[in-house]
């Protein structure tokens, strides 16, 4: 986790392949078949946001990775008719607008919105082990290039009760770049 404990029993899949870590927060998987852009491991622990990462493998080789989970902690609310601001402690926002939310079937949803964000610091030491993916992306000459990010946010909506909402209308996202970027 983002206070570099083990995670005890999180999901570990890469494909239709399912691990639980165990008591040191490890996982394995022995032959698994990749293609040229590697394997991408989802890791979920209730919680926590869900980590990711891209593996990527050559024949008869060992890849290794560190995938730390953000806690998954409500940061503010606001109501979906009116829209609203949540504030991070750490900074950044996020406006969300008004009559802008909807449930997981893309029906409008009417009432309070819970958010639980959490800002990746692209500064931190454990920001590698933190963002998703691998940072790989493809230009428009279909070439891979590596990205720089100053900064990721994770975000989810939700329910009261917690039951999954999302934004389907624009929400502004402002995130802090650290002065030394």
């Amino acid at each position: 986790d983002d206070g570099c404990d083990a995670i005890v029993g999180a999901g570990v899949s890469v494909g239709s392949l399912q691990r639980l870590t165990d008591a040191n927060g490890i996982f394995s998987y022995q032959n698994v078949t990749v293609d040229g852009n590697g394997a991408y491991v989802q890791v979920e622990a209730s919680g926590y946001f869900p980590g990711s990462r891209t593996a990527t493998a050559r024949n008869n080789t060992t890849s290794q990775m560190r995938i730390e989970l953000l806690e998954r902690a409500i940061v503010g609310t606001f109501s979906s008719s009116d829209g609203g601001t949540v504030s991070l402690s750490e900074g950044g926002q996020i406006d969300f607008s008004s009559n802008g939310v909807v449930d997981q079937n893309g029906n409008p949803y009417s009432g309070e919105v819970e958010v639980a964000a959490n800002w990746l610091n692209p500064t931190d030491p454990g920001f590698q082990d933190q963002m998703p993916g691998d940072m790989r992306a493809v230009d428009e000459n279909q070439e891979t290039v590596l990205l720089v990010s100053m900064g990721m946010m994770a975000v989810e909506l939700q329910t009261p009760r917690g039951d999954l909402l999302q934004i389907s209308e624009p929400a502004t996202l402002t995130i802090p770049v650290p002065a030394d970027m």
